[in-house]
């Protein structure tokens, strides 16, 4: 299944990311929401810790599919 024709999903993810950059980083919802930036190091960790969720779910699929 190709993720990119689903127009409606697709759209929700932009606005999702979107939303999450601009509490991260403009400094007047910083205040209203307490959060703080954050730098390259972290990204990197969030991008790790998630890729390995979605790798572990992917070897799950695939075990679970050749039962």
């Amino acid at each position: 299944i190709n993720p990119f024709t689903n127009m409606y999903l697709l759209g929700s993810v932009v606005i999702s990311v979107t939303a999450l950059l601009l509490v991260i980083y403009v400094p007047m919802l910083q205040g209203i929401f307490h959060t703080m930036s954050i730098g390259i190091g972290q990204w990197a960790i969030i991008v790790f810790f998630s890729g390995i969720i979605s790798f572990i779910n992917s070897i799950a699929t695939f075990v679970g599919n050749r039962t």
